[in-house]
């Protein structure tokens, strides 16, 4: 039933809608993404090299902003969700990944300037907003929004959590022997610590942790590489061939999304918390988020095991261990040993970054109340994910995260215009597409 129902949400109508999407910004704005690639690293990354401005008390800075909306996503997909499309797609899976990020940049500009546009302030003078605040103050659909925020609450426990803990655990059992009811209460008791800090200090762990990680991690995967550089032409060539399968463009779209969730309306729920002048600067940097995850980090990721030689059609059981035989295939039981740790810190981030997620969804629908009981229930359900098989819930994950766009991406077409004028206010000369405002838009 549930594998019915799967299919049915990610075949081609929903794979088409994604890529539709981000294309339709895309062409509208001149592929700005590619086009003023100079322009959005220096407004994004370039800028970290000058002083930081101050914050508010219930603020964080675009970068803070922008590591923990990388923590959130940059989960186990960055590696088992990447083993997961070559072992399920094959090699043409890579293919699809990145294409899907090109155009998600600009479907995660433009939720992330909406978020900014339509958040609000509540009470205690922190942020609202996200994908159910786009719904109801921009698109005016209120009952959608909460339909949504449902939908947050509920994948919470299981994309942003159980999934998590699960192959965290597996991978430490795999390359260490833990226990994964030892890994469960580690992991259950750090999430509640950080995550009782709010926003604030959860961003502050991400910027520490996330960025250095996935530097390291990168440099493990080019160094990989460059050991098995005799592979990589034959491995470019497989992907190119194999990207013609239906199923590689299945998996291949499927996990760039659940890797980057651009088009799941989540990420502006952490973004609309940082300190910005005008909304279309932090959506700049939800293009620099696709980008390091799924553009960079995640084909890498992919190159590194095709040419490492450990691929092989094993079926999706063997995805958490698949990117751990690559590195010791190459540097032996420590290149095993530093992928669990990695996988280990990601889920880590992933679980703090969808701890805000969810909470923030439970105080939308609650007005203000029922966080400490969420963070309680959340904290059960990472020690579960690690200590049971989880099949079911990796399937109503990807369900959850098909549900969760169809309304979001109904708010973004909505509000397609809104999005652009944002963009036009850079004033950035030849920045738009003439067929953008020279008529009416469509």
């Amino acid at each position: 039933m549930l594998e019915s129902i799967h299919a049915a949400l990610w075949g081609a109508p929903t794979l088409a809608l994604f890529l539709c999407v981000g294309f339709w910004f895309s062409a509208r704005t001149g592929f700005f993404q590619l086009s003023h690639m100079p322009f959005w690293l220096k407004s994004t990354f370039g800028s970290l090299l000058k002083s930081g401005g101050s914050t508010g008390k219930k603020e964080i800075t675009p970068f803070q902003a922008l590591s923990g909306a990388l923590a959130a996503c940059m989960g186990t997909g960055n590696i088992v969700g990447v083993a997961t499309a070559i072992i399920l797609g094959g090699p043409g899976a890579i293919f699809w990944m990145w294409l899907s990020s090109i155009l998600g940049m600009m479907t995660a500009f433009a939720e992330n300037t909406l978020g900014i546009k339509t958040r609000y302030r509540l009470a205690d003078g922190e942020y609202m907003g996200g994908g159910m605040v786009i719904l109801e103050r921009g698109a005016g659909l209120k009952r959608t929004a909460s339909l949504w925020c449902v939908l947050l609450v509920a994948s919470s426990f299981g994309v942003g959590n159980m999934t998590q803990g699960n192959s965290a655990a597996a991978t430490l059992k795999e390359s260490f022997g833990l226990a994964p009811a030892a890994v469960g209460i580690t992991l259950a008791a750090l999430t509640v610590v950080v995550s009782a800090g709010g926003i604030k200090r959860v961003t502050k762990v991400a910027e520490l942790v996330v960025p250095a990680l996935s530097l390291i991690f990168l440099l493990g995967c080019l160094a990989l590489i460059a050991v098995n550089i005799k592979a990589l032409p034959g491995a470019l060539w497989a992907v190119l061939r194999g990207a013609k399968s239906p199923a590689a463009m299945r998996w291949g779209i499927a996990r760039g999304v659940f890797s980057n969730e651009a088009g799941l309306g989540t990420a502006p729920l952490i973004h609309a918390s940082a300190s910005c002048k005008h909304p279309a600067e932090q959506g700049l940097w939800g293009i620099a988020e696709v980008f390091a995850d799924t553009t960079v980090m995640c084909v890498i990721t992919g190159m590194a095991i095709l040419c490492s030689g450990a691929y092989a059609a094993q079926g999706e059981g063997a995805a958490a261990v698949l990117c751990g035989n690559a590195f010791a295939s190459t540097f032996g039981g420590a290149g095993r040993g530093f992928v669990a740790v990695a996988l280990c810190v990601y889920a880590f981030g992933t679980l703090l970054g969808w701890s805000q997620y969810g909470g923030q969804g439970m105080k939308y629908l609650l007005r203000g109340r029922g966080q400490r009981l969420y963070l309680a229930l959340f904290a059960a359900a990472v020690f579960v994910g690690c200590v049971v098989k989880l099949e079911t819930v990796w399937l109503l994950s990807d369900i959850f995260n098909a549900l969760m766009a169809f309304p979001n991406l109904l708010g973004i077409i909505l509000l397609r215009r809104e999005a652009l004028e944002e963009l036009k206010k850079l004033g950035v000369k030849n920045m738009l597409n003439p067929l953008a405002f020279g008529g009416a838009l469509c």
